[in-house]
């Protein structure tokens, strides 16, 4: 298959602005086995703006990023995906939320894998209600730096300080990489046993301590999951652009070793990536993030072949 790359200079969505720049016939809707839907929705950012701006630099980025995957040996693209025109965006987060649980919803009736495309982590709550719609046993597995768990913050409980606590009131929630926290977050999840913290990724010595932690991760989950990648979870010597750098966090092989044995192990039915702040002269944070979405829908097709 020839990919021929492109950059996108003027529109922030046109007919060739599609995740790899894809030909219509790899990312039509009726076709497409995965549906990436961009929602540039920040409102509640506390330290570093600039996250609305991460899907358009992502999809720009993937259309300079090759389509062969050498760990894989496949195109994942084959399977075809779609990029939805991005979600029109309203400051009440209340109604975003229902926006975008109404558009997940449809392609996920219409049995599509949807991918969300944040923007704030607020917007993950969305995606996570059409699935739970969808899935009663819905497990969420959030990879991220910040707990996320305040009741409310700034007395706004759709902050992306509290995503995590609105998502855990209506699934079984699982916390990976987490390196900043409130006392009071800590001691509300103190007993949930759910959190497994950074250090505790740096103090595993070699791959089979770090495997036996990423089972723990998995058996906490149910068979059913969602994920949730805030792109801080990774170190910000890999990752700077992100509103919030907690030093200390997770690396490329170690997230793709989680992500793999959660694919393997459980149904994984929907997918989101947030929080990306780009940075200008820096390319390589959305170039990461983009090849983070295309490995992980990788997994996820090759999952569901061998499964078939």
């Amino acid at each position: 298959m020839t990919h021929t790359k492109k950059r996108i200079r003027d529109s922030w969505f046109s007919a060739e602005h599609n995740f790899g720049g894809l030909s219509a016939k790899l990312s039509a809707v009726e076709t497409s086995a995965i549906v990436l839907l961009p929602v540039p929705y920040e409102a509640s950012t506390t330290y570093r703006a600039g996250c609305r701006h991460g899907p358009s630099a992502i999809i720009e980025a993937s259309t300079n990023m090759e389509l062969y995957d050498e760990e894989l040996c496949f195109e994942p693209c084959a399977a075809g995906i779609h990029t939805v025109r991005p979600l029109d965006v309203v400051d009440d987060a209340g109604e975003m939320l229902k926006r975008i649980c109404t558009v997940a919803t449809t392609h996920v009736e219409r049995g599509k894998f949807v991918t969300l495309l944040g923007g704030e982590h607020t917007v993950s709550l969305g995606i996570v209600r059409a699935l739970r719609a969808a899935h009663k046993d819905l497990s969420v597995l959030i990879l991220d730096a910040h707990a996320d768990y305040r009741e409310s913050y700034r007395g706004n409980e759709y902050s992306h300080a509290c995503v995590s606590r609105r998502i855990a009131e209506d699934c079984n929630l699982v916390l990976a990489g987490v390196r900043s926290l409130s006392r009071e977050e800590a001691d509300s999840l103190k007993a949930s046993n759910t959190i497994f913290y950074s250090h505790q990724f740096r103090a595993v010595r070699g791959k089979t301590e770090q495997k036996a932690l990423i089972e723990r991760v998995v058996e906490r989950l149910g068979p059913k999951v969602h994920i949730s990648i805030d792109v801080d979870v990774f170190d910000p010597s890999i990752m700077p652009a992100v509103g919030t750098p907690e030093p200390g966090g997770l690396l490329w092989d170690e997230v793709l070793d989680m992500l793999r044995a959660v694919i393997t192990q459980r149904e994984v039915v929907g997918l989101d990536l947030v929080e990306l702040a780009p940075v200008a002269g820096l390319s390589h944070p959305e170039f990461m993030a983009a090849k983070l979405l295309y490995r992980t829908w990788g997994y996820l097709l090759k999952s569901s072949c061998g499964k078939r």
